[in-house]
């Protein structure tokens, strides 16, 4: 488990992940927060390049807003994501226009810039 530091809270969320043979990240988080996992996968003696899979378990911007970024980090990782939640990860507008709706424009700040993710990826 490493601590994500979400939304600069300390404790507030965590990432996941699996240290075998192939390398799994559990959760991604916001935007914000991708330096801290990056640093933290490196303090438990893993480099990004070798993450294999980035497994993400809905959809919500604090907890996949930042996978367009992280998978740059991570080139060999292919992300795991439900089918119907795929669409948002490829093409994040209809998602950010939803969160902005229900939490008002300000709310973007604490998630940072969404980047879609490449359809090969998924």
């Amino acid at each position: 488990m490493i601590d994500n530091r979400l939304f600069s809270i300390p404790g507030w969320g965590s990432v996941y992940v699996i240290n075998e043979e192939k390398k799994a990240l559990i959760e991604c988080r916001s935007t914000t927060s991708v330096r801290v996992v990056l640093d933290g996968i490196r303090e438990i003696g893993i480099n990004p390049e070798d993450i294999s899979y980035i497994i993400v378990t809905h959809i919500h911007l604090d907890h996949t807003g930042g996978v367009g970024v992280l998978a740059r980090h991570m080139p060999q990782a292919q992300v795991a994501v439900h089918h119907k939640g795929a669409r948002h990860l490829i093409d994040p507008n209809r998602l950010i226009a939803g969160t902005v709706e229900a939490q008002g424009n300000e709310v973007m700040a604490t998630y940072g810039e969404v980047l879609p993710l490449e359809v090969h990826r998924v």
